[in-house]
């Protein structure tokens, strides 16, 4: 019996399947391995874009940096982006509180791209605001970051308040300058709105005030937080040497006891207007060896008057004066020059009046011989070359307004019998009628009336004494 020979043909197809199973489970596990490393990177990606996201979340950095309210209803920000990324602000709330108590929350949708290192302004909403309450207003960026702001009434915070008044010893009838100071120091306030200043004023003895220039400004929409503003007044104050006047600051609704008080105390130059004494009035006489001085008809000088010839005729006085107001003073016809004998043993007193003449006079420019029946002695009438015109003298003012020093020196002449006269004085020939001689003295001094700044005042100066050799 032969042998069976295996079929070789069978052999191979079993390879081939079994390749084919082989290959398919490859592919399988190809397959999910290449599926898995799709999802890890999707998986990576979404993580990086995450990351990106809050890094430039975290790098998006907002400040309101100001608020401005014009009129009661257009609020105006400004915003600076100080932060690496460009940002895009969205919305802007705001929210309205009277004292603590919420009132209600707005929501304003707008749309403003800001460069980092920039600052935008005029981001405006259009709300009518209470001035009586306080709000917080917030910008919104695209990633949700958000900046707030709180403005709140000035009722509610205690400022800080200085009151300044310049000069501290103002002159009588002068001008004061008020500056009501006020500093936003309070460290939650962001900013107060609606600041209104408020002056009140106390008095001693007949002092007042008169305003002259009403508060600049008259109000602030806003004060940031660190600060200052000032509202200005101008006063004239008068009163008596000594009268103060008590200057209180302070703003409309301000806490009780806020405020702040600047004190002035009324002062005049060397004294008082209208009284009787050379260390008073606006007018003194300006001394120095050449101050006092006179002319006549044998000299036209001039020459100093501590001494004169008995014997001279036709005087002319020559006094300097400084005005010490802060305006101008003007003289009148009846300023006199009075000289009073002081006569030994004896109780007489002879007085002779010269009346103010026009500045250009410098001398007299003539005389007659007057002849007189019994008792009077003949004697030389004297003329003045120009009589006074009234309130043509006038007497300048320091236009820095420094009354110590006064204005600058003004000469004044007096030499007339009348008011406005051209005549001089009776007595140019002294010894004629008075029977001056050798070695007699006179006192001098001046009544003087005069205008300041519309009003007539009057003022007596005891100056010198002259002796008559």
């Amino acid at each position: 019996m032969g042998s069976k020979k295996p079929d070789r043909s069978r052999k191979g197809v079993s390879t081939v399947v079994g390749m084919v199973f082989f290959l398919l489970i490859m592919l399988a596990a190809l397959n999910l391995v290449l599926w898995e490393f799709v999802q890890m990177d999707a998986y990576q990606q979404a993580i990086n874009q995450r990351s990106t996201l809050e890094w430039e979340r975290q790098n998006e950095i907002l400040e309101i940096t100001e608020l401005s309210l014009t009129g009661s209803s257009a609020l105006n920000v400004s915003v600076a982006n100080k932060g690496a990324v460009m940002t895009h602000l969205v919305d802007m709330w705001v929210s309205e509180y009277e004292g603590t108590t919420p009132e209600s929350q707005r929501v304003f949708p707008i749309s403003y791209y800001v460069n980092p290192g920039e600052t935008i302004t005029n981001v405006t909403v259009d709300e009518t605001f209470n001035a009586l309450h306080t709000y917080r207003v917030e910008v919104v960026s695209e990633r949700g970051n958000v900046d707030s702001y709180m403005f709140y009434a000035s009722s509610e915070i205690r400022l800080r308040v200085d009151t300044v008044v310049t000069p501290k010893n103002p002159i009588y009838n002068t001008n004061v300058t008020v500056l009501i100071i006020i500093t936003n120091n309070e460290t939650k306030a962001s900013a107060v709105h609606g600041l209104t200043p408020n002056l009140t004023i106390t008095t001693t003895g007949i002092a007042n005030a008169e305003l002259k220039s009403e508060p600049s400004p008259s109000s602030v929409s806003f004060l940031q937080s660190g600060s200052s503003t000032f509202f200005q007044y101008i006063y004239t104050v008068t009163g008596n040497t000594g009268d103060t006047l008590n200057f209180n600051g302070s703003y409309v609704g301000a806490p009780e006891g806020n405020f702040a008080v600047g004190q002035v105390r009324i002062t005049h130059p060397l004294g008082a207007p209208g009284a009787g004494f050379s260390e008073t009035g606006l007018l003194t006489i300006h001394f120095d060896q050449n101050s006092f001085q006179y002319t006549h008809w044998q000299n036209q000088g001039p020459d100093p008057a501590w001494t004169v010839n008995h014997e001279e005729g036709g005087f002319v006085w020559w006094l300097t004066f400084v005005n010490h107001g802060i305006h101008n003073i003007t003289f009148s016809k009846y300023c006199i020059l009075v000289t009073e004998e002081i006569e030994r043993n004896t109780s007489n007193m002879n007085q002779e009046h010269f009346y103010i003449v026009d500045p250009t006079c410098n001398y007299t420019t003539s005389r007659e011989w007057i002849n007189r029946p019994w008792p009077w002695t003949d004697y030389w009438k004297y003329y003045v070359a120009t009589a006074y015109t009234d309130m043509s003298q006038v007497i300048p003012c320091n236009p820095t307004g420094d009354f110590q020093t006064g204005g600058t020196p003004t000469v004044v002449k007096f030499a007339a019998s009348d008011p406005g006269s051209n005549y001089q004085a009776l007595r140019g020939d002294w010894w004629l009628d008075w029977g001056y001689t050798e070695d007699v003295q006179a006192m001098v001094y001046l009544v003087l009336y005069y205008e300041y700044e519309g009003q007539m005042y009057s003022q007596t100066i005891p100056f010198a004494a002259i002796h008559f050799s």
